[in-house]
């Protein structure tokens, strides 16, 4: 089951399930990413395009952050887990040690944990695991190293966005990987330049509250965005926005004539120099109902056979 929040399909199910999904593909002849998604990330998809497309289109979008469970109290469907990054990636060296899968590690230049305090870390908590970790801005020798060392699993720690940029603009470049995650500062913990909260502060969701007594004054700014900025945003989302704007298809109508295709745009009689595809809203119908009904009262067309359905929603004024 996925929820939608800000406009971003996150994935909604059981941690064993999640579990699951990576082991298939661990087995896939396909590549795959996953992100956790937090508050955070939420909000900064809403300025950052790509971005959001980016975590639209990842095999999996895993929930990280008690905010996400909290808005899921008032705006069901509830939110049942929190699967952090620093649980995947624990999870992840664990199976890779186990089954024999080669690691790559994609950290900064600057990082709070170097090289050496990683590689140290992970002799002594998995010492069969092999591993590779890189130090490099150049694209081409990552792609080489990665290469030549065959790793199957990435772990990229450049922080978000710029960890989930750098993995889908490299993945089809790098052939061996079949899974790729960014996970931010979760060496830190492994290498223990960074405790994680007490159990019990964990299990109610106040990990970040943890946090934020570590670090108050590089946190505040994040705690701002993550918990008033973000519940603005969804309580925006869900109780004001519906009164201004309406669920609504677009629909792309083409045609082939002589190996060639033809795309039909309208010029609107309203709108000076302003083309569009056909649209119009759903009231109430599927996608494809809406989108044959629209298509016939707007253009007059009668044989249309429907060749694909995006289902990922936009906003727009």
């Amino acid at each position: 089951m996925k929820t939608r929040l800000l406009g971003i399909q996150i994935d909604n199910i059981p941690e064993e399930s999640v579990l699951k999904d990576i082991d298939s593909f661990l087995l896939s002849q396909k590549q795959h990413y996953i992100v956790t998604v937090n508050p955070e990330f939420l909000v900064l998809a809403q300025k950052d395009e790509e971005f959001f497309h980016i975590l639209n289109k990842a095999d999996l979008v895993v929930p990280d952050g008690f905010g996400l469970k909290f808005v899921s109290f008032f705006f069901p469907p509830l939110i049942e887990e929190n699967i952090t990054g620093i649980f995947l990636t624990e999870h992840l060296l664990k199976e890779a040690q186990r089954k024999n899968h080669k690691i790559a590690i994609l950290k900064p230049l600057k990082a709070l944990s170097l090289k050496k305090d990683i590689e140290k870390s992970l002799k002594l908590k998995y010492p069969s695991l092999k591993f590779l970790i890189i130090e490099n801005e150049d694209r081409e020798k990552i792609a080489q190293e990665i290469k030549k060392f065959q790793a199957e699993i990435l772990f990229v720690t450049l922080g978000a966005p710029k960890q989930e940029k750098f993995i889908v603009d490299n993945l089809n470049k790098l052939k061996s990987i079949k899974l790729a995650i960014g996970v931010g500062g979760s060496f830190d913990f492994i290498t223990e330049k960074v405790k994680r909260a007490p159990k019990f502060l964990q299990f109610i969701g106040l990990e970040w509250f943890w946090r934020f007594l570590q670090e108050p004054r590089y946190r505040f700014k994040r705690i701002l965005k993550a918990v008033f900025v973000f519940s603005f945003l969804v309580f925006k989302e869900k109780m004001i926005n519906p009164f201004f704007y309406r669920p609504n298809v677009a629909c792309l109508l083409y045609k082939k004539e002589k190996n060639k295709y033809f795309i039909f745009l309208a010029k609107r009689v309203d709108h000076k120099n302003h083309w569009q595809i056909p649209q119009g809203g759903l009231d109430g119908e599927s996608i494809e109902k809406a989108a044959i009904r629209e298509l016939r009262e707007e253009t007059g067309v009668k044989n249309i056979s429907v060749k694909g359905v995006f289902k990922n929603v936009h906003k727009y004024k």
